[in-house]
């Protein structure tokens, strides 16, 4: 009978790390997500002794609760999670889909980001990983990472709009436009 490999981070990294999930993720507005359902799944293939738990703070009037919330009224969720005796934890803001955090963010905000944490926590352990390529570099000021769109993007934009190719859609398309944060995406 063969006996099963011991579990070490080694093994772990090994196992998730090779796996690609390029096909599997999904972009909303700047960001990259890969689905919690999918990573959960993928991880329970290789490792279903696998477990999670959320990190829950308790508050100066004794009330518990998972998450952080800071004096700015935002938030944040942490994870751990075990695959054996190896534990990794991870943080994530609840954030827009900008990459802001929000203030007072809503129930549905917080499981969200809960969610994408989980996935965050799960690519610590090698699956997915490289989807957070860049998170750990400086950004500098906010204000200096939003794009302006200029005065003729604008007027090629209407223009496109006028047009009747956008008919039916114009309200989509506006919201649409209205999220770009960088020069390549105007």
């Amino acid at each position: 009978m063969k006996s099963k490999p011991e579990i070490t981070n080694e093994t772990v990294w090994n196992t998730l790390s090779s796996i690609d999930v390029n096909d599997k993720t999904l972009k909303k507005g700047n960001l990259t997500y890969l689905s919690w359902a999918w990573a959960w799944g993928k991880l329970m293939e290789h490792f279903p002794m696998a477990t999670y738990s959320f990190t829950e703070w308790e508050y100066p009037d004794g009330t518990h609760m998972d998450v952080l919330i800071y004096k700015d009224e935002t938030c944040s969720v942490e994870c751990q999670l075990m695959i054996g005796n190896i534990s990794h934890k991870m943080w994530l803001p609840v954030m827009d889909y900008r990459n802001k955090a929000i203030p007072n963010p809503s129930a549905r905000d917080i499981s969200d980001t809960k969610m994408r944490c989980l996935v965050k926590c799960i690519s610590m352990f090698g699956l997915g990983h490289y989807i957070y390529a860049g998170e750990d570099v400086p950004g500098g000021s906010d204000s200096a990472s939003e794009y302006t769109i200029t005065e003729e993007q604008k007027a090629r934009y209407q223009k496109l709009l006028n047009s009747g190719v956008y008919d039916g859609k114009k309200t989509e398309i506006n919201n649409w436009w209205k999220t770009f944060t960088t020069e390549k995406q105007a």
